[in-house]
C-alpha cells in the first residue's frame, strides 16, 4: 500500500496475472542457434477493471558460423498495457524491435563488420516514435593484439505528437506488475499484487490543443577506430571522427557539424572482480536500445563493477549519465543520471534472495512524449525478491518494490509507489 504525495488520494488495487508461453529451438548445432518464443499474460484488477488485458511478448534470436563468416540476428515485438512513467499515463504500448550484425573474415588480416537495428513504438494517447541506426566498418589488425580501422555510420528518428495534443489524459491508473515472461516450452503463472500507483493522470498538465507536422533528425558520421585486446583482462577500444547532422524540429531545424568520440575498456582485476567504463560524446552503438536515437553533445558514460565473494554471494555497483533513444527526441532534450547497487545471496540449494537500490535524476527539455514543458524528476527506488524452487519445474517468488518520485516543477506529478506480489511458476 502507498500514499501518493500532493495531497492526492491514495489508491491500491490487487492484481491477479496469469500467464503461459514457449520456446522453440528448432537446431542446436555449434554453428547455428535460432529460438523463437512467445509469453501472453492476462491480468485482472480487482478495482480497476478498465485496466483488465492481455499482455503479448515475442522474439526470435538467431546466430549463424560459418568458417569466415559470423551472422546474428534478433527481433521483439510486444504489446503491453501499464504506466508510461514519463508522462504517468496508463497506456497500451506497442514496440517492435529488429537488429542484425555481420562479421565478415576478407583476408588474414583485414575484416568487416556490419550492424543495423530499427526500432518503433505507438502509443494510445501519446507520441509515436521510430527509428534506425546502421554502422559499416573495415578493420586491419597490425598484430594479435592491435586493430584499427575506418567506419561510418547514419541514424534517424521520426516522431509525431498529434495524438499527445489531439487528445485529454486518461483517468486515473494503477500500476500494474511487469509482464510474467517464460523461456521454457509452457508455464502457467499466478500472482496478486498491491501497488499504489502514479498520481491521477488528470493532475497532469493539459495537453495542448494544436497540430503538429511529424518531425525527423537524421545524421551521418565517419570514424577512426582502434582497439587493443591484452589477453582476457583488459579490453579497449577508441571511436573518434566527424559528424553530419540534420534536424526539422521546429526548435532545433538545420544543419551543425561536431566531433565525436567514445572510449570503451573492460579490465578484469582477478577472476572475480570486472570493471567496465564507457565514455564519449556522438557516438552510439548499433543496438535496438540506440535505433531512433539522435547523438547529442552531452557527456554519456556508463561505469560498472562487479565482484564475486563465493559461489553463493556477488555486488554489483552502476553509475551512468545518458540521454536515452527512448525520449531523446528531435525537439526535445533528456538527461538521465543513475546510481545503483545490488546483491545476490544464495541462502540454499532451493533459496535466493535478490536486493537493488538505486537513485535517479531525469530531466526533460522541451516537449516530452504527452506533450508537456521542462521537467525535473528524481527520487529512490528498491527492489527486493526472494525465490524458492519447490520442485524440479515449479518456483514460487515473493517481491517488494519501493518507488519515490519528487518531481518539479509541478508537485502534482510526484508519487510514491509500494507493490508487493507473490508468483508461482510451472513449466514442463
Amino acid at each position: 500500500m502507498g500514499q501518493n504525495t500532493a495531497n492526492l488520494a491514495k489508491e491500491s488495487d490487487i492484481i491477479y496475472s496469469l500467464g503461459a508461453g514457449f520456446s522453440w529451438s528448432p537446431f542446436r548445432a555449434d554453428d547455428r542457434r535460432f529460438t523463437l518464443s512467445y509469453d501472453a499474460t492476462s491480468k485482472f484488477y480487482m478495482e480497476h477493471d478498465e485496466y483488465n488485458g492481455v499482455d503479448h511478448l515475442a522474439s526470435l534470436k538467431g546466430s549463424w558460423d560459418l568458417s569466415r563468416t559470423k551472422l546474428t540476428l534478433n527481433a521483439d515485438y510486444s504489446k503491453i498495457g501499464s504506466v508510461e512513467q514519463q508522462s504517468r499515463q496508463f497506456q497500451d504500448q506497442q514496440m517492435g524491435s529488429f537488429s542484425a550484425s555481420v562479421h565478415q573474415e576478407l583476408t588474414g588480416k583485414l575484416s568487416m563488420d556490419g550492424s543495423g537495428a530499427y526500432h518503433g513504438r505507438r502509443y494510445d494517447t501519446l507520441q509515436s516514435d521510430s527509428g534506425y541506426l546502421g554502422r559499416l566498418g573495415l578493420n586491419w589488425a597490425l598484430n594479435a593484439k592491435t586493430r584499427i580501422g575506418i567506419a561510418a555510420v547514419t541514424g534517424a528518428t521520426k516522431y509525431d505528437r498529434n495524438a499527445a495534443a489531439a487528445q485529454s489524459p486518461p483517468p486515473a491508473a494503477v500500476a500494474a506488475p511487469a509482464p510474467l515472461t517464460t523461456t521454457s516450452p509452457a508455464a502457467a503463472s499466478a500472482s496478486a499484487t498491491a501497488a499504489a500507483p502514479p498520481p491521477a493522470a488528470a493532475s497532469a498538465p493539459a495537453a495542448k490543443p494544436a497540430s503538429y507536422s511529424p518531425e525527423e533528425s537524421s545524421y551521418h558520421s565517419f570514424l577512426l577506430t582502434f582497439a587493443y585486446l591484452a589477453g582476457s583482462k583488459l579490453k579497449f577500444s577508441v571511436d573518434a571522427g566527424l559528424q553530419q547532422g540534420t534536424s526539422d524540429a521546429s526548435s532545433t531545424s538545420g544543419d551543425e557539424s561536431s566531433f565525436v568520440w567514445n572510449i570503451t575498456t573492460n579490465y578484469a582485476l582477478e577472476e572475480k572482480t570486472t570493471l567496465d567504463l564507457s565514455v564519449g560524446v556522438g557516438v552510439l552503438n548499433s543496438d535496438v536500445s540506440n535505433a531512433g536515437s539522435v547523438p547529442g553533445s552531452e557527456l554519456n558514460y556508463q561505469f560498472g563493477a562487479s565482484h564475486r565473494f563465493s559461489e553463493d554471494t556477488s555486488v554489483n555497483l552502476r553509475a551512468s549519465q545518458t540521454t536515452p533513444a527512448s525520449t531523446l527526441q528531435s525537439s526535445t532534450s533528456t538527461k538521465i543520471n543513475a546510481l545503483s547497487a545490488g546483491l545476490n545471496q544464495r541462502l540454499s540449494d532451493r533459496l535466493l534472495l535478490s536486493l537493488d537500490a538505486g537513485y535517479q535524476i531525469s530531466e526533460y527539455t522541451g516537449r516530452d512524449i504527452s506533450n508537456a514543458g521542462d521537467r525535473r524528476d528524481e527520487g529512490w527506488n528498491a527492489q527486493a525478491s526472494l525465490g524458492l524452487k519447490l520442485g524440479r519445474n515449479t518456483t514460487c517468488a515473493l517481491f517488494y518494490t519501493y518507488r519515490n518520485i519528487t518531481s518539479t516543477p509541478d508537485d502534482d506529478l510526484s508519487y510514491q509507489q509500494n507493490t508487493t506480489g507473490i508468483s508461482l511458476k510451472i513449466t514442463w
